[in-house]
């Protein structure tokens, strides 16, 4: 293969935040939240929605694809905020305000119920609906005060006359609703569109569906879609798998440059794609938390118990932070399905960490204990 060729017409097409223009097997839920905010397009109060279902179900992908339409209604206001990056009612508030104004706000410093009124006056002065979808919405858990900041949104309406703002919650586990305040969830789910796992045959179609946007035509060669579908499958039905195999065999492919991808190229290629959803998500840890992580993959051992209380004594005598400061730390690996924390027969806070990971997979990923 020559240089300036290549296999690929659009590489981004294959990348996880990509929104493809058809989004099959999903007609129903995005047809479901279409009506949620239908009321907004008459200047009427939207209504409040769940999206829940397993990891990699086209939640996240199926509310983009609708915002991506509603941008051409004027009165309407998409706003996607994942909850996971932006987690404080301070965040939470700019970014509103910042996705409304077109600029840039921080406001630091400042009370959040002033923040909350100047909200309420720039929507009612500029007649227009905010939509907004918090993403991983869960993570909002971990602190009272932004249940709180979520219990002011949804309650826009009593505050200022005629001043509306639509939530859309998207969550994996349902569950976990329950630890919501009683006031968010009562209005939160409103309605609930549940987004069930893909079968084999519907990754099949998806698959087929992106490889039209992300390669040239007639450069796979025969079974590549079967055994890419049948490895997103076995791996949880997650079929970022699938997109993240294809894109390293046709890097590889290239490589070798052939004008052809094979299944031997798929084959290869799974090899590092199938960690790819833990991957993605250690990648969006702080340094510290990936210094935790690898704290406890230094002491972890099949044959003894790691506790919390050796992990937390070595990064206290590394870094001189307090130990409750690393106990918050270890919560949120636990909420993250990182570790496991489990009770221990004995006084005071120490717990069994159990990793939900395989170790050579973190240590493949973090780098070496």
């Amino acid at each position: 293969m020559e240089h300036h060729q290549t296999l690929f017409r659009n590489e981004y097409a294959l990348a996880f935040d990509h929104i493809p223009q058809e989004f099959p097997h999903r007609e129903g839920q995005i047809e479901a939240l279409a009506r949620t905010i239908r009321p907004a397009l008459k200047g009427e109060k939207p209504f409040n929605c769940l999206c829940f279902g397993p990891t990699s179900t086209g939640k996240t992908g199926s509310v983009k694809y609708l915002f991506r339409q509603l941008s051409e209604y004027s009165s309407i206001k998409p706003i996607y905020i994942n909850c996971f990056i932006t987690n404080s009612p301070t965040a939470i508030m700019n970014t509103i305000l910042s996705k409304i104004t077109n600029y840039a706000v921080r406001r630091k410093g400042v009370a959040l119920d002033e923040t909350y009124t100047m909200l309420l006056k720039i929507i009612k002065r500029r007649g227009v609906i905010p939509i907004i979808a918090l993403d991983e919405i869960d993570a909002l858990l971990t602190r009272k005060d932004s249940q709180e900041t979520l219990y002011h949104l949804l309650r826009t309406y009593e505050t200022m006359e005629k001043t509306y703002i639509g939530l859309i919650g998207i969550i994996n586990d349902a569950f976990l609703t329950k630890e919501f305040d009683p006031r968010v969830k009562s209005v939160l789910c409103q309605e609930e569109i549940y987004y069930p796992p893909y079968s084999l045959e519907e990754i099949k179609t998806i698959i087929q569906e992106r490889v039209k946007e992300a390669f040239l035509p007639g450069v796979l060669e025969p079974g590549v879609i079967t055994l890419t579908a049948q490895y997103a499958y076995e791996k949880d039905r997650d079929i970022r798998v699938a997109f993240e195999t294809l894109r390293k065999a046709g890097v590889i492919a290239e490589k070798d440059a052939r004008k052809t991808i094979t299944v031997e190229h798929v084959k290869t290629a799974y090899q590092e794609a199938k960690h790819v959803h833990i991957k993605t998500l250690l990648d969006r840890l702080d340094d510290e938390e990936k210094e935790m992580l690898r704290t406890i993959l230094k002491q972890y051992s099949p044959n003894k118990e790691t506790t919390s209380d050796a992990v937390i004594a070595e990064m206290v005598e590394k870094h001189h932070r307090t130990p409750q400061h690393y106990r918050s730390l270890l919560r949120r690996l636990e909420w993250l399905r990182l570790v496991d924390l489990l009770e221990l027969d004995r006084r005071g806070h120490a717990k069994e960490i159990i990793l939900r990971v395989p170790p050579d997979v973190l240590e493949q990923i973090l780098g070496p204990r």
